[in-house]
C-alpha cells in the first residue's frame, strides 16, 4: 500500500532532478556581436555572445566601438526556430537606453537553420502641437544608425549579416534583452 507522502515524494524528486540539469545547460547562442576594432593595442575585439534567454543580459565589459558586427550562429533543427527581437540597449549600465532592436528570422541553409537580422532603430521623436514628429539632430542629440559593409537583404528585408555604428563616434552595447 502507497501512502500519501510517498506518491507527492516521487514528482518532487523528479522535478528537482529536472531542475539541476537544466541549470547546468547553458542557453543556446542567437547570434555573436563582434566589436570592429579592439579597445586596447593587440588585445582582441569585444565579443559578446546573445543567449536565447528571456530577461536583461548585461555585458561583462563595457568597450564602445566605432562599428558592430553581428555574426549569425547557425542551428541544427527539425523545423524553423521561432522568430526572435533582442533589444540592444548604450548609455552605461547603470543608465542603459535602447540603441536598437534587431529582428532575427531563420532560414534554411547548408548549415542548418541560418538567422538573418533587421535593424530596427529608436526613433527621436516628440510631441509637437499634438502630433508625433521625428526630431532634427542637434548638437548633443545622439545619433542616427548607420549600416555598413556590402551586403544586400534579401526579399524580406533581412541581412545575413549585419555591421552597424552611430553616425555620431563610438557606440558601447552596455546589455540586451531578448524577446
Amino acid at each position: 500500500m502507497v501512502t500519501r507522502p510517498s506518491r507527492l515524494l516521487l514528482p518532487a524528486l523528479l522535478l528537482a532532478a529536472a531542475a539541476v540539469a537544466g541549470a547546468d545547460e547553458k542557453a543556446p547562442t542567437l547570434f555573436t556581436v563582434v566589436a570592429s576594432t579592439p579597445g586596447a593595442p593587440g588585445a582582441a575585439p569585444a565579443k559578446l555572445e546573445i543567449l536565447d534567454q528571456s530577461g536583461a543580459q548585461t555585458a561583462k565589459t563595457v568597450v564602445a566601438a566605432p562599428t558592430w558586427i553581428i555574426k549569425p550562429q547557425p542551428v541544427k533543427r527539425d523545423s524553423r526556430p521561432p522568430e526572435r527581437i533582442v533589444e540592444l540597449y548604450t548609455g552605461t549600465p547603470a543608465a542603459p537606453a535602447l540603441l536598437c532592436r534587431v529582428w532575427l528570422r531563420y532560414y534554411a541553409g547548408a548549415s542548418g537553420w541560418v538567422p538573418h537580422f533587421r535593424l530596427e532603430e529608436e526613433p527621436l521623436v516628440a510631441r509637437v502641437h499634438g502630433r508625433w514628429q521625428p526630431l532634427e539632430l542637434i548638437r548633443g542629440a545622439g545619433g542616427v544608425l548607420v549600416l555598413h559593409g556590402g551586403t544586400l537583404p534579401n526579399a524580406e528585408g533581412y541581412y545575413p549579416r549585419l555591421e552597424f555604428g552611430s553616425s555620431v563616434g563610438p557606440v558601447a552595447i552596455v546589455a540586451w534583452q531578448v524577446r
